[in-house]
């Protein structure tokens, strides 16, 4: 039968993000960053272009209060604080739920909600594969004279930042033994304003 409009018997607010919405909305990849995702959540700290910013974790808040997050992968929870004490990319999950309120007793605290399911092998072979890649020459500057006049020549300048992933699953034995592997690599470089990248000409 069809679902009812209203569910009377649960007072959750949740949201599902399944294998495909993973992969259709144009976001970044980070494990945290699908709280922005998420009604009723905010991030705060600098925005996260294509998870550019590798294992940065902003803080969040849930309903306008900062909220200690419970986060689940396959039932281990891998929170610490607001934030995951590990750093996972969505590519290796087939479906992350997020409860925002309402909580029932499984969640043990206060707070935001996540448990995720990682992806497994089938009968059928199936993987898929990203990459990502910039250079200063795709990265746009936002100086001005403003910042010409307190001595700046440049913002943070981007040398490069690449990301490269993959995953393969599928049967060892029909319908008894299968099996999932995944792997990714994320590297960004960068300067930092006030620092130089070397000795200057009086050493």
């Amino acid at each position: 039968g069809a679902a009812p409009v209203v569910d009377l018997t649960s007072t959750t607010t949740s949201v599902n993000l399944t294998r495909d919405t993973l992969e259709t909305i144009p976001a970044g990849r980070g494990y945290q960053h699908l709280f922005a995702m998420t009604p009723g959540i905010t991030t705060g700290g600098a925005p996260d272009v294509g998870d550019s910013s590798l294992a940065s974790r902003n803080p969040i808040q849930s309903y306008g209060v900062a909220a200690t997050a419970k986060m689940d992968v396959e039932g281990m929870n891998i929170s610490v604080g607001e934030s995951s004490g590990v750093y996972f990319q969505t590519y290796s999950f087939e479906e992350i739920q997020i409860k925002t309120s309402g909580n029932d007793a499984e969640v043990s605290t206060p707070g935001i909600s996540m448990v995720s399911v990682l992806k497994s092998g089938s009968n059928q072979f199936h993987g898929s594969y990203v990459f990502a890649f910039q250079r200063p020459q795709f990265e746009s500057s936002n100086m001005n004279d403003f910042l010409r006049s307190q001595g700046l020549s440049e913002t943070s300048p981007l040398r490069y930042y690449y990301e490269v992933a993959g995953d393969l699953g599928g049967r060892i034995i029909r319908d008894k033994l299968w099996f999932f592997v995944s792997t990714a690599k994320q590297q960004r470089v960068s300067g930092l304003l006030g620092f130089a990248s070397g000795p200057g000409a009086d050493g």
